[in-house]
């Protein structure tokens, strides 16, 4: 199911903080893109139940995962043309800073 995923991390609240930090501090060879698409997989495997959803952080990384997909889609939409959504181009837009300062203080809170 997530077999084209650049990160292949495990879907856990320490991975979402760990990947949060290092993109935020830019110490990670990950693109932006690339954490949305993780994101993305993440709230698949806790749908389909491939993941445990048993405590409030397990709750709050979810929501967190789910918003950054869905920020990151309204960012593409906001930054590019539809001629200009290629791989390429994606990887080369950044979600604002702000977004991940609120999504760490979220996940740590």
């Amino acid at each position: 199911m997530w077999n084209n995923r650049c990160i292949r991390d495990s879907f856990t609240p320490n991975n979402l903080l760990h990947l949060l930090i290092s993109i935020q501090n830019g110490t990670t060879h990950y693109t932006h893109n690339d954490f949305a698409d993780w994101c993305g997989d993440y709230i698949k495997a806790a749908e389909y139940h491939h993941i445990s959803i048993n405590t409030t952080l397990d709750k709050k990384a979810v929501d967190i995962a789910y918003e950054v997909d869905l920020k990151w889609e309204g960012h593409l939409i906001n930054s590019l043309a539809v001629h200009e959504l290629s791989d390429e181009n994606k990887s080369t837009l950044e979600m604002p800073k702000e977004w991940f300062k609120e999504w760490l203080m979220r996940l740590k809170g």
